[in-house]
């Protein structure tokens, strides 16, 4: 204890909501209304007393019963050493006899050296924050957060079955040689190549023709194959897919505008729509969706503090719904255009896929707030479209040549027995070679009769329908929210405790209206005052403490948290 002239004045006050565990402070924004407060606070005012210096205890003139039951605070002041208040709080009152009592009591050093020290830069690991827009302030809380639940959210996708939801998809059938094919005579071979998204090809892609109405595209994939298997030209089939018919009929559109990038598969007007072959160039069509997110209330509860709007107390998963899920955090999105109004974002989405035996469907954040984050969620199994085509004609067009010289060959040894046996040269010689020639052409005639009966074969499987079987083929947007109760309870924490913040910086006093909490690792403060008492209130603020605010209009109200009401000041 510092050492004063013992010539004191001293005030004992009452209903003063400060205690020595220093949990909570009043902050003043000056001298004046700290003096004005305590004066207000008064209860009795003895002058000339002596302090007992070494028991931190002074003996007063007052009835005990009257003085326990109304005093908790003292401020003293010696005469000879200055105008300045020192504060303290009351720790006991001790009987001494009907008109005497012993009053304990220790420093309290924040209120009596507030306006002697200086603040410098220090670590903050919590408080209260000025700014409280959405995104501000992310860091992890720690703070269990219980069961989370999935809302999904309603988004306008592109190309996507009215009633049952599933993305819509068409035929596209890749060929290791394009045919073309005449009102009459046999199919010329084209060179169609593409290069899709980048990627040179050889293979050429088939496409549905868009431009004509009234004829589908599964017609125009089954009057293909059917021209395909009449020319026994089947086997050219590489591989055939399905992809979204929004996607492919925007590659169509955007290809149709190049000069020589179509080329129909019949050109003849007159004949049945049988699709087109298209060389894709480096061109990628992508189509989008925008969504707003309204994000209030949550769960039927509306935050007060805009932290819980952020991950992972409110946050969004996008969902190939084939295991495939993307987190986007709400602080990543940018608000509404034109705004209407904090927290609602905004969400733009671009749609894509690769056109390609393995093919897929991308789904893409593009406005997410970090040019280096990759939000990309990615559909791989999309359906395989199963193309049966003829055993017998693929047979029987690869086996023409030896189907041909093997009859040629016995219809000789047929001709050359008979001619031995008519000459006499070796009747039996000349019978068996008949013999052999016939049963050379009946051999080659039920291989041909066993090959028509063979089934028609597939040149590639159906899979990857599940999905669509239950509405999942697409893709699907989720919210994550947690039970009402437990937004409640930690946005309760929030008003009384403020964010976590570990940032360097001089603490923000009085940035809000009623109170702000500090808890400050690392202390950096100056001043005359004596290493006791500046390392007490070191010690204040490096366990934690709310500071309540005091108002020369309201007062000050220890403890009300006002149902969390705390306007920020600006």
């Amino acid at each position: 204890m510092a050492d004063f002239t013992p010539i004191t004045t001293v005030q004992l006050m009452n209903n003063v909501p400060l205690f020595p565990d220093n949990t909570n402070q009043i902050y003043f924004d000056n001298a004046t209304h700290q003096n004005q407060y305590f004066t207000s606070r008064v209860y009795k005012t003895s002058n000339n007393l002596t302090y007992q210096r070494d028991y931190q205890v002074y003996a007063l003139q007052a009835e005990y019963d009257n003085t326990i039951t109304s005093c908790n605070y003292l401020r003293y002041r010696n005469n000879n050493y200055g105008n300045k208040w020192f504060y303290a709080f009351i720790t006991s009152i001790r009987y001494v006899n009907p008109n005497t009592v012993y009053i304990d009591f220790i420093l309290d050093a924040y209120q009596t050296f507030m306006f002697d020290i200086t603040w410098k830069d220090c670590f903050i690991e919590r408080s209260h924050v000025r700014d409280d827009t959405l995104g501000a302030h992310t860091l992890d809380e720690g703070i269990h957060v219980g069961n989370r639940y999935s809302k999904e959210v309603k988004v306008s996708w592109p190309g996507t079955d009215v009633f049952a939801g599933n993305v819509n998809v068409v035929p596209i059938i890749f060929l290791a040689a394009a045919y073309v094919f005449p009102s009459s005579g046999d199919p010329t071979e084209r060179i169609i190549t593409a290069n899709v998204q980048g990627t040179p090809t050889t293979l050429a892609v088939w496409f549905p023709n868009f431009d004509v109405t009234g004829t589908a595209p599964l017609f125009q994939m089954q009057q293909f194959l059917k021209l395909l298997q009449n020319s026994s030209k089947s086997n050219a089939i590489v591989a055939s897919v399905a992809i979204p018919e929004h996607i492919a009929r925007g590659t169509w559109n955007t290809m149709k505008g190049v000069e020589g990038a179509i080329t129909e598969v019949q050109p003849d007007p007159k004949a049945i729509e049988s699709g087109a072959y298209l060389q894709i160039s480096n061109q990628q069509f992508i189509d989008s969706v925008n969504a707003t997110l309204t994000l209030t209330p949550l769960m039927s509860y509306t935050p007060r503090n805009k932290k819980l709007y952020c991950y992972p107390f409110t946050y969004f998963v996008l969902s190939s719904n084939q295991g495939e899920n993307v987190t986007i955090k709400t602080e990543w999105l940018p608000e509404t255009q034109p705004p209407v109004g904090d927290p609602d974002r905004e969400l733009k989405l671009s749609l894509s896929a690769n056109i390609s035996p393995d093919s897929s469907y991308f789904c893409k954040v593009t406005n997410a707030n970090s040019a280096s984050r990759a939000l990309t969620c990615t559909m791989a199994q999309l359906p395989q479209v199963a193309t049966a085509s003829s055993t017998y004609a693929n047979w029987l067009a690869g086996h023409m040549a030896s189907i041909t010289s093997g009859i040629l060959a016995n219809g000789l040894q047929i001709f050359g027995g008979t001619a031995a046996t008519v000459s006499g040269a070796g009747a039996s010689a000349g019978i068996g070679g008949i013999t052999s020639g016939v049963n050379g052409i009946i051999g080659t005639i039920g291989n041909l009769i066993d090959a028509e009966k063979m089934p028609a074969s597939l040149n590639s499987s159906g899979g990857s329908t599940g999905n669509a079987a239950i509405n999942n083929r697409r893709f699907s947007l989720y919210q994550q929210v947690l039970n009402p109760d437990m937004y409640a309870s930690i946005d309760q924490f929030f008003d009384m405790y403020g964010y976590k913040v570990n940032m360097n910086g001089t603490p923000d006093f009085y940035c809000r209206a009623y109170w702000q909490y500090f808890k400050i690792p690392i202390v950096n403060i100056t001043g005359n005052v004596p290493a006791e008492y500046m390392n007490q209130i070191k010690s204040t603020f490096q366990n934690g403490v709310t500071l309540w605010n005091y108002s020369a209009g309201d007062g000050v109200d220890v403890g009300n948290y006002r149902n969390g009401y705390n306007p920020i000041l600006t």
